[in-house]
């Protein structure tokens, strides 16, 4: 696989969601996340790991480093400092006892019609909300990883909030994510 670069947009009124995707031909794979909504902190996710290529349409990442850099945008009066001046920390990758898994599937580029939040879908049209209009790879989190991040809510050595938090955010996040392709011209 030559490098390819993939990008997700959603946006509403109060926040956004960015991603990105970057495979290398070196079989590395680099993906942010940037997260931002009213009344909770703008995260920056890093993530960095290797892909393994099963067919021309279909393989699977191992995320194996995650960093972030977050916003605190709940405290109410206190300024805080841009997330490009604040230092990143590693977010705990062993909890899970295993990478971070997903799935790629590469498809012919493809209409997003709809969003599955119906609410967006009826705020579109007044432009209060929008994503990316089409689509050609789709993002899918292994079925493990899912049922792991789930057991920590009933876990008696749990994770802290804070980690769980980093974790349903990459986990369920990037989740069905579907991704357009960026061309060299765009």
């Amino acid at each position: 696989m030559t490098n390819e670069r993939y990008q997700h947009e959603l946006w509403t009124g109060s926040g956004s969601t960015k991603a990105s995707l970057q495979f290398q031909e070196s079989g590395d794979i680099e993906c942010e996340l940037h997260m931002r909504s009213m009344g909770a902190d703008e995260c920056h996710y890093h993530l960095t790991g290797r892909y393994e290529r099963l067919s021309d349409t279909y393989g699977r990442i191992f995320i194996q480093q995650i960093s972030v850099q977050c916003v605190d945008r709940a405290s109410s009066g206190a300024q805080s400092s841009p997330p490009s001046e604040k230092k990143a920390e590693e977010v705990d990758l062993t909890t899970l006892g295993t990478d971070l898994i997903y799935e790629y599937i590469k498809v012919d580029r493809s209409p997003v019609f709809y969003h599955p939040d119906e609410d967006l879908t009826l705020m579109s049209p007044l432009g209060y909300a929008g994503w990316n209009e089409f689509f050609d790879l789709l993002l899918i989190t292994d079925p493990f990883i899912v049922q792991t991040v789930d057991t920590f809510n009933d876990a008696e050595e749990a994770p802290d909030e804070r980690l769980q938090g980093h974790w349903r955010n990459v986990v369920y996040v990037l989740d069905k994510l579907k991704f357009a392709k960026i061309m060299e011209s765009s």
